[in-house]
């Protein structure tokens, strides 16, 4: 596993030391009198404590003392700057897995000797979680009844909870939507959806926009609702039932996410 860019940089390959570990989980924890203490997690598990560093050492080469110089400048610029973070599971895979970061520090060593290379070292402060990587659309129209369901594969072995749903109807306006996971999700949104309109949830940022107006109140939380996140995708398949009220059977329900990676 390689870390290889930042923000569209290619990051130096010579001589690489990574420090590529998960920052702490978030404990949720308090101490109670007598010796207990209480996880405020419960049974879900704990998320990753944001930010937490991910250092990098290597080598920096030039032909010259001016193309050293031009080298060690260009990453020098990146300091201070956000951008995908990009990792491999191996030097040659097609698959990449980003996160969001910024350059915290650059750091460089100058010894007598070092005509043609500088040794560096880079932090990074990570700030999302977790590595997002293969992107993923499934879609498909309602049947007869009124329901449909999609199944989204999360190829990864971290949940996601970024996930994008957008309802498109046809026909006739849909006027009532429930989207459910058994035991996890229950989300209802009532409001008039026009057929040349859509209504998009995404369920990272927590909004809702309706042929793209906030419709942030047209959304409301089911009490079969067991969760903190709108939507979780964990590892594997999750199934999620939707349910609509007007619009015609040829209406189609979108899901965009992305595997999640530890």
């Amino acid at each position: 596993m390689w870390i290889t860019r930042f923000a569209s940089n290619t990051l130096p390959t010579v001589m690489p030391i990574q420090d590529i570990g998960l920052g702490r989980i978030e404990p949720g924890t308090v101490q109670l009198p007598g010796g207990r203490v209480h996880d405020a997690h419960g049974d879900d598990d704990a998320p990753v404590a944001l930010p937490y560093r991910i250092t990098i050492s290597a080598e920096v080469f030039g032909t010259g003392s001016t193309s050293l110089r031009t080298n060690i400048n260009a990453i020098r610029a990146l300091t201070g700057q956000r951008g995908d973070l990009v990792r491999k599971q191996t030097p040659t895979a097609t698959e990449r897995e980003t996160v969001t970061a910024r350059m915290e520090q650059f750091e460089q060593r100058r010894d007598s000797d070092h005509i043609q290379y500088v040794p560096i070292r880079l932090t990074f402060l990570v700030l999302s979680h977790p590595w997002l990587g293969t992107s993923h659309t499934v879609s498909t129209a309602f049947n007869t009844s009124g329901t449909l369901s999609l199944v989204c594969n999360n190829g990864g072995n971290a949940a996601v909870e970024d996930a994008v749903l957008t309802v498109t109807p046809h026909g006739t306006a849909m006027t009532g939507m429930t989207i459910k996971v058994s035991g996890a999700t229950d989300l209802r949104w009532v409001g008039t959806l026009g057929t040349t309109a859509a209504l998009v949830v995404d369920c990272g940022a927590a909004t809702v926009t309706n042929d793209g107006t906030d419709a942030y109140d047209e959304l409301t939380i089911g009490a079969d609702h067991a969760q903190t996140a709108w939507l979780r995708l964990e590892p594997g398949n999750t199934t999620i039932t939707i349910t609509r009220t007007g619009a015609e059977n040829s209406s189609v329900v979108s899901v965009v996410y992305r595997d999640g990676w530890a």
